[in-house]
């Protein structure tokens, strides 16, 4: 079994296991909200995947509103979310539209860009 190391990808960034090579260049859709999901495709953005965060036009990512700093969650970009989109692309989409549900079917199969 290989032994897990810190290594820098092509793109210059950190990866904490052998090779990440192979998020560099692919996309990410991330349909997710609050923590786990958001975190977990945070950490492939700062590897080298392209992520594109979606996010309902009317009910945008809990975690817009939570954070430390009042000011920043009354303008919905709390601390909790500046941490996890950043690194992130990022595009507002009611997936009960199919028009906009046949954008997220493009979004997919474009290869994301290195």
């Amino acid at each position: 079994m290989p032994r897990s190391s810190r290594s820098q990808s092509a793109s210059g960034r950190h990866c904490i296991i052998n090779d990440c090579s192979w998020l560099i260049g692919g996309r990410v859709i991330d349909i997710t909200h609050v923590l786990a999901g958001p975190f977990a495709t945070y950490q492939l953005a700062v590897r080298g995947a392209e992520v594109i965060k979606v996010e309902h036009p009317d009910e945008p990512d809990q975690s817009r509103s939570a954070g430390t700093d009042n000011e920043l969650n009354r303008h919905n970009m709390g601390t909790a979310f500046l941490t996890q989109a950043s690194n992130k692309r990022s595009i507002t989409l009611d997936l009960k539209l199919e028009k906009e549900r046949d954008i997220v079917t493009k979004l997919v199969a474009i290869r994301g860009t290195p």
